[in-house]
Formats: structure tokens, sequence, C-alpha cells
């Protein structure tokens, strides 16, 4: 019977599979019957024969199934008659004709007391196993007639032995994958559990298995079923109908049927049978926080996913991926197991595809919440003075030593808290903040969320702080580092007014305080305005960056940059550059649009960039400070400066 079942749930039933023995006794004994009350003469030595063997082995579908749902005599012949029909539709003929009413082919409570001498109640009746099981249904036709009964596809296969959920839509059931184990599932410990709290008399357990999608949730429920001696089985349900208590109902009865097998549901179907319809072990895979209702009289064991160890990581990478894809994979944001395991499937074998997947479903887990930058600029694309440059740099080491450094409990313990990894940027605008943040992500191989503060933020109460949640949960599913550009949007000083809105808005500056603490990756915060960040948040950040206007060195190196990048030649950029730098005071992305606007101005006259080209540029960048109040064309510049020298 064990390998005929595990053989039918994949759909390969094998050609010496025997339990035909159930279904054909139970249309002999209905056909037999039909014959007495027919009156043709039936020999009581076949029915008692027929009874006899369906009381053995042969009939052991039968029994297990009658036992199962504790059926009366009555409710089991009932059964049998509706079953007998399905099997052999000839049969529903003579029940017509012995029931009086032609055209009506199934058995209704007429034809059960006709056939086995069922008294006058009805048959089956409002509570019944039959109905509440739904082992058969209910088909009503005119008013004043009794109802036709028709047997559950699925139970006319259970009594050919074949378990399955026939003619359920929206719901699959396959068994579980069956793979290694990991060293960080402690599915030996998890499987105790579940032992004791069973011998201490819990009807039913249910086990939540919690985590981001795609970090083993599933593999860790299976193994844990299979270390507790039950046979998991995957159970997938439509998001769209939701699953309904009739689905629901027949799932947990096809678990009862097949001896010592559990459910694994992806999600919360939501609609939960009581305790007594429930099959003895359930899993169920939930996102990190979620909980299930209560149900009285089952108890809930709780089994969140351990992250892997690097280690761990490493030797997955190497055995599922190419040497060339694995060497691609960060220690920091590494991808999930399923990310692994899917570009193995895919048959991925080169960094840069494993990379557009990687992409691909981060941008899906961010979506509504802020957007992914790519990164396009590295260490040596920044100017910067050298202190600022070591705080970066500083940034960088951390991140990587982090994880090994609270390894130990005892630091993680005194730690863990203080050791959040949170960086201020402040400075100027155009200064290089967000440059800065997207080089320390690049450097660390993790992509970087950049929060939307105007979707994150809302003028009802409440609604910022589940945002803010959102934000944070995704962030941490998608293995990203956050930046927050214009923070002290977010994190301004409090309000000491005792307003209802005062009050709401300090609560959600303390909540994201927790969520910047407990973040795994690194938090950044750009802002021009530091004086209005809170100074209590200000006070749990590990780093404070201050960006400076670049002094003339930097401005040198910027315009030479810009320059070569735009094309002028080598010997002509120190002239261009020595000038223009020593003169104004810019900003390094003010240097760049000037530097754009110059190459603009030069080719729209066919001529190579000069210093009156620059000084369009500079004197555009100046006018949006408000500086000054026009814009000098090529050519006029020397001779407006020499009318304001002579007055």
């Amino acid at each position: 019977l064990r390998a005929v079942l595990d053989r039918a749930m994949t759909g390969a039933v094998p050609a010496s599979s025997p339990p035909l023995a159930d279904a054909l006794l139970v249309v002999e004994k209905v056909r037999l019957l039909l014959d007495r009350a027919a009156g043709i003469k039936t020999p009581v030595a076949a029915l008692r024969a027929t009874a006899k063997r369906l009381a053995g082995p042969e009939g052991a579908q039968r029994a297990r199934l009658i036992r199962l749902f504790r059926l009366s005599g009555p409710e089991a012949d009932a059964l049998d008659c509706a079953v007998a029909v399905a099997v052999e539709p000839a049969l529903g003929s003579r029940i017509a004709e012995v029931q009086g009413q032609p055209g009506r082919f199934l058995p209704t409570m007429v034809a059960l007391r006709l056939i086995f001498g069922h008294g006058a109640d009805p048959m089956p009746r409002s509570g019944s196993p039959l109905l509440t099981w739904h082992l058969v249904r209910l088909i009503a036709t005119r008013s004043g007639e009794p109802p036709m009964i028709e047997a559950d596809p699925a139970i006319v296969e259970w009594f050919f032995g074949l378990p399955s959920l026939g003619g359920l839509e929206g719901v699959s059931v396959t068994p579980a994958g069956t793979a290694e184990p990991l060293p960080e599932w402690d599915v030996a410990s998890a499987a105790v559990r579940i032992r004791k709290v069973r011998e201490r008399g819990a009807q039913t357990v249910r086990v939540m298995v919690s985590g981001a999608d795609g970090s083993g949730r599933s593999g860790l429920a299976a193994a844990v079923a299979r270390a507790a001696g039950m046979r998991p089985l995957q159970v997938v349900t439509a998001v769209e109908p939701p699953l309904s208590t009739e689905a629901a109902v027949r799932v947990q009865r096809l678990m009862l049927l097949m001896p010592e097998s559990a459910p694994l549901w992806r999600g919360d179907p939501r609609l939960w049978p009581p305790a007594a319809m429930l099959a003895p072990l359930q899993f169920v895979t939930l996102e990190a926080g979620e909980d299930l209702p209560r149900i009285d009289g089952v108890v809930d064991l709780h089994l969140p996913v351990p992250p892997l160890s690097p280690d761990t990581r490493d030797r997955l990478a190497q055995a599922l991926l190419p040497a060339a894809v694995a060497a691609a994979v960060s220690p920091l944001g590494a991808p999930r197991l399923s990310d692994l395991t899917d570009a193995a499937t895919l048959g991925i074998g080169d960094a840069e595809a494993f990379r557009a997947l990687l992409d691909q479903r981060t941008r899906e887990r961010v979506k509504g919440v802020g957007q992914i930058v790519q990164t396009r600029f590295g260490w040596d694309d920044l100017i910067l003075p050298a202190p600022v440059m070591g705080l970066l740099r500083a940034i960088e080491a951390e991140a990587r030593a982090r994880d090994a450094l609270l390894a130990d409990p005892e630091r993680r313990r005194l730690f863990e808290g203080t050791a959040a990894l949170t960086a201020l940027f402040a400075g100027p605008p155009g200064t290089g903040k967000s440059m800065a943040g997207q080089v320390v992500a690049a450097a660390l191989k993790l992509d970087l969320l950049v929060i939307d503060t105007g979707a994150i933020s809302s003028k009802f109460i409440g609604d910022t702080a589940k945002h803010l949640t959102n934000a944070f949960d995704v962030a941490r599913e998608a293995n990203c580092a956050i930046m927050f550009e214009e923070a002290d949007g977010l994190f301004a000083r409090r309000v000491e007014t005792d307003s209802v809105n005062a009050r709401h808005a300090n609560a959600d500056t303390g909540h994201l305080l927790q969520l910047v603490e407990s973040h795994r990756h690194l938090v950044m915060l750009s802002t021009n305005r530091r004086a209005n960040i809170d100074p209590a948040f200000l006070r749990r950040l590990r780093f404070i960056v201050e960006f400076p206007l670049p002094d003339l060195p930097e401005r040198i190196v910027l315009w030479t940059r810009m320059l070569v990048a735009l094309g002028v030649p080598d010997e002509a950029v120190a002239a261009l550059t020595a000038p223009v730098a020593a003169a104004h005071s810019l900003s390094a992305a003010q240097i760049k649009s000037a530097a754009l606007t110059a190459a603009f101005q030069a080719g729209a006259e066919g001529k190579a960039i000069s210093p009156d080209h620059l000084q369009v540029g500079i004197r555009r960048e100046q006018a949006k400070d408000g500086r000054i109040g026009e814009i000098v064309p090529p050519g006029q510049a020397a001779a407006l400066s020499a009318r304001r020298a002579l007055g």
C-alpha cells in the first residue's frame, strides 16, 4: 500500500497495484441487494461471502475510511451505494427503477430504505460525517422530493486505492522535496519538540516555519517532518479565489486517509477547519514576523529559518554554480537559497547573467517602497578630503568584519544594539553624498535601496510606521543597503507640543530608530541640514561624515577629470582648469554641470571649449544659487568685467 500511495501522488500507478477489490466488492454488494429488492432470487450465501470479503484484507481501503470518519452502518451503506453507481453507471437505471423515479439514477433515501432496509429517517441527516467531510454531496431536484446522493470523485478513487483531490480546482498536492538538510537547520531538536508535544496529548500540532521567501522554509519543514516520522506533502493553493472551507476540509481528509502524512502549506490557507478535523501534524511557511490566528485544541510551534553561514553559502554556490558565478557571490549581500538553486536549474554560467537574475528579483521585492540604484561609480571616482575618504573606508571595513565580530554570543549580547551599521552623510548639496553611498554599497556588493520618503510619509496616523516597517522588511529580504536622502524629513527633531499628531510623529521617529538599529546591513542617511536631525538619533549613529565643498586642489582634479572626459586635449586642460578652479568655489556637482554646459555651448558654435564657455557654465550654476542675475554669452565676459572694473 505504501508503494501504491507513493507512486500515486506523482501520477505513476504501478501496473501491479492490487486494490481494485474494494471498489469491485462494493459494486457486487449493491448489485446483489438490488436483485433482492427487485424480487430476483439472491443466494444468501453470496451476500454473506461478499460481506466477509469486504470485512477482510480485500476491503482494507473501505474499512480505513469508515473507521477514520466514524461512519455508522447506514452511513457506510449510503456511501457504498453512491460509490457503486459511480464505478458501475449501469446500476443507475436499476436504482431509478427500484425507487420508482425514472431518470433519477443516483440513490435517494427511498432507494436506501428499499435496498438496505433502512428506516424512514433521512439519510444522510444533517451533521452526518458523510456531509461534514464531504464524502458525498446532496443534489436537490424538484421541491418535495428527497435529494440524490453523489459520491465525491476523490472518494471513488480512494476505493480504487488512489489517494487524490479529484474534482478540486485551485489546489495541488505533491511530494515535498528531499534535499539534504543544511548545517544551520537543527532538524533533530525540532523533531524532538514535536514528538514531545504530541506525546503530551496534543490533538494537532501546527508548526509555523517563518523566514523570507526563498530562504529554504519548505526544505526545512520537509526535513523536520521526515525526522518526526511523517511524510511531507506540499500543498499549493491559488491566491484568488481563496481556498474554500470545503477545499480545506478535503485536503485534511486526504492527509488523514494517507498514512503518516503531513501537509506543508505555502502561506496561511486562511480557512482552517476545527481541531477535530485536522491531520495530527501541519506545517505552514510564513513571512518573518507573520503569525496565524489561534485554533482551540491546536498547539502552535514556531520555527524560524536560521540565516546561512558564509561557509554554507559558499559551499552551496560552489556545488551548484560554475566557479566564475560562485566567485561573484558577495559575503554580505548573499543571494537566497532559492536564487542559487534557480540559477543552477536555469544553467546560468556567467557572473553577469547571475547578477541580472538577482537584480530582477530585487526590483520585484522593492516595488512601491523605493528604487534600486544601479551603481556606476568606484572609489577612484570620489574626489574628497583624506579624512572623509578614511571614514568611508572605515564603514566598508566595519561592514565586512561585523558578522565575524558579533559571532561570539557574549559580544553579540553586549554590542549588538550599539554595533548597528549606520552613517549620516551631511554637507551642502552636490558634495558627493549620494555617490559615496553608491560607492560603499558597490564595494560591499550590496544593492542600494534608496527609500522614497514621499511614499513612506503619510498624514494618516499610524500609516508612516507601517510603511517604514514594510520598507525595512523589503530591504532585509532583498539583502540591500538602505539610503534615506533628505533624511531630515524623517529624522527631524521631536516635537515638544502635546497634540495628538505631535505624539504620533514622535512615536514614528522612535519606531524608525528601532528599525535602523535592528537592520542587518548598512543604513545611510544624507542631509543638507544636519542641525534639523534629532540629537537622540545622532548619538546612536556609528558614523557621521561631513562632506565639505571641495578645496582648490580637489577642484582642480574635478575640473581636469570633467574636461578630459569631454574630449579636451591634455595640453589644454591645465590652462583651462587652473583659473576657474582658483576663482570659483563650486561643489563637485556644479563643476560637472558647468563643464557639460560648456561642452554643449562649444558644440553649438563648432568650437573647442574655451574659458568663455566655462564662464557660461559657471555663471549658470551660480544663478541657480541666486548669486548672480544674468548669464553672459561667450565673447562678452571679458568686456563685462572691464566695464565693471571702470565703474
